[in-house]
């Protein structure tokens, strides 16, 4: 069966009109989606906590047909990029945004900076890159970004003051309830495909697990809440409003604190627009391009 998954994925990529490839920088081996018109302005897609660089796959295809050079990495840590051990390796905010800035000058695309956006964790690791290296960036867009606090804490915020999460699952069970709290209406997953994708996440539990509770802590106890005015680069905030994982509160936040940025709030969404709205979520951010 993972075999039957690896080939319909190989099948999705080709039909969104993306490539995988692979670079080595600084040692690490990253993997990725690369798709457009090479010559068209640089789009780099970045995944969230758990997830990897196929679940752009819609999203990207739509900026790809626009004639936009998109690029969509798995992160060191997850999807097909190196795994190395937590303990020989931090995969703290800060250094995954140091490691991304290496592989975009790598790929030499950042002479004129590169539009990102980023979910969730991705959207972290986007502000984080906007303040340490705003030169790389020609704009910033956060969907339902991770690394700031709202006025209302949400439902994945409690299950971590109490020291549990969601989005470790080691059972069928607790992979059906991420799946409740990652989307709004969670897409129906063939059951065969679902176990195939629980034994992935069972297999690397063990550095998911450090990853996980080394992001969470920063993001609970050292927010960007007060570096966010320091953010010159033009900010798109996309967020779904039935997110149950990062609330929607945040929205207000980012959206006071940083300069030049504008908000989009979707009804009926949850943590992931760019595969519950791939449609309208890819146009939002074309047009948010278009008007710089």
């Amino acid at each position: 069966m993972e075999t039957i998954l690896s080939l319909l994925m190989m099948l999705a990529r080709r039909m969104a009109g993306l490539t995988r490839r692979t670079i080595v920088v600084d040692a690490i081996q990253w993997v990725y989606l690369e798709g457009g018109d090479p010559s068209g302005p640089p789009v780099i897609l970045v995944h969230g906590f758990g997830a990897e660089k196929e679940h752009w796959l819609r999203y990207a295809a739509i900026l790809a047909k626009q004639g936009y050079h998109v690029i969509c990495p798995d992160l060191p840590g997850f999807g097909e990029s190196d795994r190395r051990p937590f303990a020989s390796t931090s995969y703290s905010i800060p250094a995954q945004a140091a490691r991304l800035n290496d592989f975009i000058d790598a790929l030499g695309i950042a002479e004129d900076g590169v539009h990102y956006a980023g979910n969730s964790m991705g959207g972290y690791i986007g502000l984080q890159l906007a303040l340490d290296f705003p030169e790389t960036l020609r704009s910033l867009t956060l969907l339902d970004s991770a690394g700031v606090q709202g006025a209302n804490p949400s439902e994945l915020n409690a299950m971590i003051e109490q020291g549990d999460t969601c989005l470790l699952p080691t059972t069928m069970e607790e992979y059906d309830k991420m799946l409740t709290m990652v989307s709004h209406k969670p897409m129906p997953v063939p059951l065969p495909f679902k176990k195939v994708l629980l034994d992935k996440a069972v297999k690397h539990h063990a550095l998911l697990h450090h990853i996980f509770w080394d992001v969470a802590e920063s993001a609970t106890e050292t927010p960007l809440n007060d570096r966010l005015h320091a953010i010159t680069t033009p900010t798109l905030i996309l967020w779904g409003r039935e997110d149950r994982l990062i609330d929607v509160s945040c929205v207000e936040v980012l959206e006071r604190e940083i300069p030049n940025s504008r908000a989009i709030i979707y009804d009926n969404v949850g943590h992931v627009p760019m595969m519950e709205r791939p449609g309208r979520s890819a146009s939002d951010h074309s047009a948010f391009i278009a008007s710089l």
